[in-house]
Formats: structure tokens, C-alpha cells, sequence
């Protein structure tokens, strides 16, 4: 077991990886090269480095976030005990999502970010991580599955966003549950992109798996902000274990101007929001410069709002802030040992 001051040490030799940022879809992508059935889970980072001398396996488990995740999401950090290739302890970190199956931990892998000690740029191609993927899994294969206390395995897909049916029926036959459907471009500009939408099963849709507010017509939730203007994330809080947590709920209603305004006053850098003028302006040297896609919006900002319940596009819209402080959620870590 892993005592804190060790946890520390550890984390402080993890590279300042920074995840691709994933967009929230609400219809089908129909030009992306394949499509990943993502399954319900938590997400982690596994790293195969040296510890102590030590070829180990370091499972790093992510907090809930809409943020782009690095090191400093990470809430829990344990070690996987069992034999893997030594190429990989030169440095190799994966990124997916961590899930049971028949009392088995399974580890989907999503994305590639060092492959034997070395980083990979934000600009590799994703075709060139599937081969990483699938070099991968073909040398753990050569372990004894006796030793194994963790499968490792790439997503359910299929090859063009044309088989979009095909996938859905695919995914009725799989023993576990599917949280979200991924779109990714193998190669060219969209490659690090990461676009996905929630997966329900047929025969439901998402107005009917959302609770509707009874008798009350106002709720609390913490928001926080998508890169796209007037796109903000609702996060309900509940509780799991004597903790609270913010679970994921839904995209927020902005329904007019005036609701616009007040949201890029308390998440985005925008000239424009308070003076009529600045629409006339041109961009100062440094602003034009910058090319970062989040430059006028701050991604680690959220806040807790009251929302009030729009019936007829049945949904929520903030009203105003109920705590002038950003919200700030406490990681404590739970080191534990498969």
C-alpha cells in the first residue's frame, strides 16, 4: 500500500500531459474514419515506468471533470501487481477507462500519450496510436493469463461514421454498459480531435432518461464552460461513500441575450460583452497571435448556479450565482494495491 508521501513523490516524475479537449456531440458525425463504443467507467491514466528499481504498473484514477484532464485531476494512484513487457517500463502511458466485468478489472484504451519513453506530440496521427494499441496488446498476450489481474483491450468500433447502425447493434450483445460513443479522424488536421455523445439504449431517448423537475421549478448545479460560445455543462451534486461528487446532468438553455451576456461575464474574455465599441476594434498583437481555441474562455472556472426549468424546451437556464467563490472540489488520495 502506498503511503501519501510516496504518492507524491511519484506524481512528481509524471509528465505535465495535457488531454485532448472532448467535445460533446448531439447528432451523428458522418465523415469521421471510425467510431469507439466507450464503456461506463472511471478514467485513468496507466503508466508502465520504474519505481524503486522496479518495473510497475502505476494506475492513476482521474477525477470528474469537462475540463482537458491533466496530472493535477488525478485523485487516486495504486499499483497494479502483475508482469508485463519490459520495452513498456521505459515509459509508456496510456489513457481510457477503467471498468468490471465478471469480477475482472478491464482497462479500454482510448488514447496513446508516451510509447517507450517517448512523448508523443499533441500532432500524432491517432492511426499511429492504434498500431502503438495494438502492439501493445499483442506482447501482453504472451503473458499467462493466470498472471493476469487486469485485461487491456481497445473499444468496440467500427470503420466510418456510415456504420453508425451497425455499431448500435453491436453494442446490444456486449456484456457491459456503454456510456459514450467516441468520433475520430485517423488522420490529417482532426486526428487529435475528440468528438462524442452520450449513448442511449434504443427504445429510449435522452427527454425521457432525464428527470423532470416535480414541483419545484428551480435547482442548484455547478456549471462550467465549453470551449463553443453559450455551451455550458450542468453537474448535479449527489453523494457516493460519505462524499460529495458532481455527476454529470446535461448542456444548460441559454435562451437570450441578456442570459449570454451574464455567462461570458463569469467564464469568458470577451471585449464585446461590455463595451458596444470593442466590436469595432481590432484584435490587440497578442491576442492575434494567440491560436489556442480556449483563448477567451477560462476552462477551469465553474461555478455553482441557481437554474430555473425552461418547460418548453425542457431544460435548465442559470439565473444567477449562488456562491461568489469558484467552486473547488477536494482530490484525497485512496492509495490502494490489486
Amino acid at each position: 500500500m502506498l503511503r501519501e508521501e510516496e504518492i507524491r513523490d511519484i506524481l512528481k516524475d509524471f509528465p505535465n500531459i495535457e488531454l485532448s479537449y472532448e467535445t460533446l456531440l448531439h447528432k451523428k458525425v458522418y465523415d469521421a474514419d471510425m467510431i469507439m463504443a466507450i464503456p461506463d467507467g472511471h478514467k485513468y491514466f496507466v503508466w508502465f515506468t520504474t519505481y524503486k528499481k522496479d518495473n510497475v504498473c502505476f494506475l492513476l484514477q482521474l477525477g470528474e471533470t469537462n475540463q482537458p484532464i491533466n496530472k493535477k485531476h488525478i485523485v487516486h494512484v495504486r499499483i497494479c501487481r502483475q508482469p508485463f513487457p519490459n520495452k513498456l517500463h521505459y515509459g509508456t502511458i496510456l489513457y481510457g477507462t477503467m471498468f468490471k466485468h465478471n469480477n475482472l478489472s478491464c482497462f479500454a484504451i482510448e488514447n496513446v500519450y508516451s510509447w517507450q519513453g517517448n512523448l508523443l506530440p499533441c500532432q500524432t496521427l491517432f492511426s499511429k496510436k492504434l498500431e502503438y494499441m495494438r502492439e501493445l496488446l499483442k506482447s501482453i498476450t504472451t503473458i499467462s493469463q493466470k498472471q493476469k489481474h487486469l485485461l487491456f483491450g481497445i473499444p468496440l468500433f467500427v470503420k466510418g461514421g456510415t456504420q453508425f447502425t451497425k455499431l448500435l447493434s453491436d453494442i446490444e450483445t456486449l456484456p457491459y454498459k456503454i456510456k459514450t460513443l467516441q468520433f475520430r479522424y485517423l488522420y490529417g488536421d482532426k486526428s487529435s480531435q475528440v468528438l462524442f455523445m452520450n449513448y442511449f439504449k434504443p427504445g429510449t431517448s435522452y427527454k425521457q432518461t432525464k428527470p423532470t423537475p416535480k414541483n419545484r421549478n428551480e435547482m442548484m448545479f455547478k456549471i462550467v464552460p465549453d470551449i463553443q460560445n453559450d455551451i455550458y455543462h450542468l453537474y448535479q451534486p449527489s453523494y457516493r461513500n460519505g462524499q460529495e461528487i458532481f455527476e454529470y446532468y446535461d448542456i444548460a438553455f441559454i435562451p437570450d441575450y441578456k442570459t449570454s451576456v451574464m455567462m461570458n461575464s463569469l467564464f469568458r474574455n470577451i471585449k464585446e460583452n461590455t463595451n458596444l465599441d470593442a466590436l469595432e476594434e481590432s484584435d490587440d498583437e497578442e491576442e492575434f497571435e494567440n491560436e489556442n481555441s480556449d483563448k477567451f474562455v477560462d476552462l477551469n472556472k465553474s461555478f455553482v448556479m441557481k437554474c430555473v426549468f425552461n418547460a418548453k424546451f425542457k431544460r435548465w437556464v442559470p439565473i444567477h450565482l449562488v456562491l461568489p467563490q469558484l467552486c473547488s472540489t477536494s482530490h484525497t488520495f485512496t492509495p490502494l494495491d490489486i
